[in-house]
């Protein structure tokens, strides 16, 4: 069989975006991507290998040359880098001239909540009248601030829960 056949990706589809989450451990699946191609024997043999580019993306990410399998290879953090971008090559070990295809990936990262709030100030005196029935007296609280930030500006802001732990000093 002469090698006229480039081998070509039939999952997952063009243009898709994988999400993960940012808590991923080094070394857990991302993705499986699978290539085939139309040549017999050593000429159909498909492997897979990541494309070096500018921006360092792939270094985060590692593919296994055999099955396809997209893992991590670097601990992730969204508030550093919410998304990456890497190909993937699929290539034979044809005659006279391998060939190759590539799958583009985008890879999202998903927001975990690791940071707590955390007030603007540092002390808030609070003074509440005796015997006044529960509820009656209200006060507004100081502005919190979260580094987490939101997956998608649809999405609502974990809220943030307020607890007395002391009082009636």
């Amino acid at each position: 069989d002469f090698n006229d056949n480039a081998p070509q990706f039939i999952s997952p589809p063009q243009n898709i975006t994988i999400r993960i989450l940012e808590n991923a451990t080094v070394g857990s699946p991302v993705i499986t991507v699978t290539a085939i191609d139309a040549d017999v024997g050593p000429n159909a043999a498909v492997r897979y290998r990541l494309k070096q580019d500018n921006t360092g993306d792939w270094s985060t990410f590692s593919v296994d040359q055999d099955s396809g399998l997209v893992t991590l290879r670097q601990p992730l953090d969204r508030e550093t880098q919410k998304l990456y971008q890497i190909r993937v090559e699929a290539y034979d070990h044809g005659t006279p001239t391998p060939l190759s295809s590539d799958l583009d990936l985008a890879i999202y990262v998903k927001n975990v909540n690791d940071y707590q709030p955390q007030f603007l100030v540092e002390d808030f005196p609070v003074n509440f009248t005796e015997h006044v029935p529960p509820g009656r007296e209200r006060r507004l609280l100081p502005e919190t601030v979260d580094r987490d930030e939101v997956d998608d500006l649809d999405d609502p802001r974990t809220p943030v829960c307020y607890f007395i732990v002391a009082g009636n000093d």
